[in-house]
């Protein structure tokens, strides 16, 4: 009788964050894609920036290069994060941001996605944040 052999399975800790597309906003108006996010959505160059009031939301459109009031898509750090310095948004729409927020973003029948103010939560690595935990930090 020959031996049978069971492979241990090594658990991937990032594996659920991988898995889904990873947008964020901070407070200084940095709109914060993912490496895999930004590979996901076609590895877009500008993105038109577009609020709604009644809903309290967010639209990112990704379009090409010239077109106007396009916002440029920028490198964050060595990998392929990209970060949208959209500080003028919040200045414009009023859009108060007291700690970074996290998004699940949707897609719309044009193409656009939608980050939900209302839904938007505080990521724990931000939450447990050595410079955040004497701030008041709202729940979700």
């Amino acid at each position: 009788m020959g031996t049978v052999w069971e492979e241990c399975l090594r658990p991937n800790r990032f594996w659920g964050r991988q898995q889904e597309l990873c947008i964020s906003l901070n407070r200084r108006g940095e709109i914060a894609l993912g490496g895999k996010t930004w590979l996901a959505l076609g590895r877009p160059g500008y993105a038109v920036l577009r609020f709604d009031r009644e809903g309290r939301r967010i639209g990112l459109r990704f379009v090409a290069g010239g077109t106007p009031n396009a916002f440029p898509i920028r490198p964050l750090g060595e990998g392929d994060a990209k970060v949208i310095r959209a500080r003028r948004l919040l200045k414009q729409f009023g859009i108060e941001v007291p700690i970074t927020l996290r998004f699940d973003p949707k897609e719309e029948k044009d193409g656009s996605w939608i980050l939900d103010l209302t839904t938007a939560s505080v990521p724990k690595k931000v939450t447990h944040h050595y410079r955040n935990r004497r701030r008041s930090i709202p729940p979700g």
